[in-house]
């Protein structure tokens, strides 16, 4: 994580396309979500009983991921929306970004820079669910065609491109296919 925010704050792109989990983990790890590093082998039923997640050798205690992006959600989004009832995804991580407080940040430095994080499967996840549930309180909509226009306007008027993908899955496929 701060690594990659050290690309994006050293200029090295100018757009991210990522999963949710990014931004998921991004906002747990910010706000105080305690990760620890644990082994491929561990017994998943053990680890259900006391309450972690694994994320291959990395273990979240519960109380780590959900409830605190909940929190965070809850806290920020009515003043997010406030004034604009529609965003577009890279907007609406840009105002998150800004009211993170990490140095270690990729939605931080996202901010800092200007960079848009395009995020095409935004509600899969606990941050997308937890602004689905928002958006029937809030009357708010995400835009996810402004994020599409965005990237392919990007595409389209560069001369020359490159891609720094690791893993795959819709983000792989999404920086593909533009």
């Amino acid at each position: 994580r701060g690594l990659f925010a050290d690309l994006i704050k050293k200029g090295f792109f100018n757009i991210v396309v990522t999963t949710g989990g990014t931004i998921d983990h991004d906002i747990a790890r910010s706000f105080g979500g305690k990760y620890y590093k644990g082994s491929f082998d561990f017994d998943d039923s053990m680890l259900r009983e006391l309450e972690i997640h694994r994320l291959g050798n990395i273990l979240v205690p519960f109380e780590s991921y959900g409830k605190v992006i909940e929190d965070v959600v809850r806290r920020f989004l009515p003043e997010i929306v406030k004034d604009k009832k529609e965003l577009p995804v890279y907007e609406l991580l840009w105002e998150f970004g800004k009211r993170i407080n990490d140095s270690h940040s990729i939605l931080r430095a996202a901010y800092e820079k200007k960079i848009p994080i395009i995020v095409p499967g935004i509600v899969d996840g606990s941050f997308g669910t937890n602004l689905f549930i928002q958006s029937q309180f809030l009357d708010f909509k995400i835009n996810l065609f402004d994020d599409m226009r965005l990237i392919k306007d990007l595409v389209f008027s560069s001369k020359k491109s490159g891609a720094l993908i690791i893993g795959g899955g819709i983000s792989k496929h999404h920086t593909i296919w533009w």
